[in-house]
């Protein structure tokens, strides 16, 4: 919308009105793999999240100590492959946050991993 004003001495001044969004709202995170409960028995682990807007997203498994970063192809689906990993329970716990600056530390998934012993005969 543009207004025009103009004063007795015939100056003229225009504004014009602008709306601006500012983004407060932190990213929806989904934990498509690994799923909460789950029991896993192979290797690699092949974690994958999305987000419902660009962002960027790390993982941990031990509450932050050690945080990974997650590659993306669109900002918006990441993934990890873990090859490493020994038999035990794990909470893969998801610290995404999106382009403006707005962060969502909340989502998590417990499962366990037991690799069965490679027995070979010889």
């Amino acid at each position: 919308m543009m207004e025009t004003n103009t004063n007795t001495d015939m100056n003229k001044n225009q504004t014009e009105t602008r709306n601006v969004r500012i983004d407060t709202t932190a990213p929806k995170v989904t934990i498509n793999f690994p799923l909460k409960g789950e029991n896993y028995t192979s290797l690699p682990l092949n974690f994958n999240v999305s987000l419902n807007e660009n962002g960027s997203v790390k993982y941990s498994l031990n509450n932050g100590v050690n945080n990974f970063t997650m590659s993306s192809t669109d900002n918006r689906n990441f993934n990890a492959t873990n090859t490493s990993i020994t038999d035990g329970t794990y909470t893969f716990r998801v610290y995404a946050n999106d382009t403006s600056g707005n962060n969502n530390f909340t989502e998590n998934a417990t499962f366990n991993l037991a690799v069965p012993p490679t027995i070979t005969f010889g």
